[in-house]
């Protein structure tokens, strides 16, 4: 659960980014570091654990990121560390993901199919989307065998579901309605 303080953290870089110039630069390293903490445990754990004394971990951040990550990121993470709060980097992570998008007036559109969609199937949806949002989109294709064939779209905390088996449950609430 993304707690306050984290949302307090990413508003406050976010804030900085801006007024420096450097969102950009630094939205790509946001997701650099997302993707270092989805693809290794080990990172996980150093990060969840403050027993680790405070030089040892400078030590640490300055050997896995300073060589790539801009200065802007890179501070940040020191005073991440600092305050005793880089357990909270994947949830600022998520956050400051969420400000940049919604700067950018860009929507993250989570697209479930059963099978892998094309290129110009995703285009299509993505355009109707847009039509529909008045912003510009961020498809995230997936696939889940279990939807037995159409669609699933998740735009925020409300999914449309144009699969067969919603379509079959709609169609079968009718009926016990009707």
């Amino acid at each position: 659960m993304i707690n306050t303080t984290s949302r307090r953290y990413a508003q406050a870089f976010f804030d900085r980014c801006q007024d420096r110039n450097e969102l950009e630069l630094v939205h790509e390293d946001i997701l650099k570091i997302a993707t270092f903490i989805k693809s290794s445990n080990e990172l996980q754990n150093f990060l969840s654990n403050e027993g680790i004394p405070s030089k040892t971990r400078q030590e640490i951040l300055k050997n896995v990121f300073r060589e790539k990550l801009k200065p802007l990121s890179f501070v940040f993470l020191l005073f991440l560390e600092k305050k005793g709060r880089l357990n909270l980097i994947s949830h600022i992570c998520i956050i400051f993901q969420e400000l940049y998008l919604h700067a950018k007036n860009i929507l993250h559109v989570k697209i479930t199919s059963s099978i892998e969609l094309k290129n110009t199937q995703i285009t299509k949806i993505m355009a109707q989307l847009k039509h529909k949002f008045k912003k510009d989109i961020k498809p995230e294709p997936c696939v889940d065998p279990k939807i037995l064939g159409g669609i699933k779209i998740k735009v925020g905390d409300t999914i449309y579901d144009y699969s067969f088996q919603g379509e079959l449950e709609r169609f079968r609430e009718k009926l016990v309605h009707s």
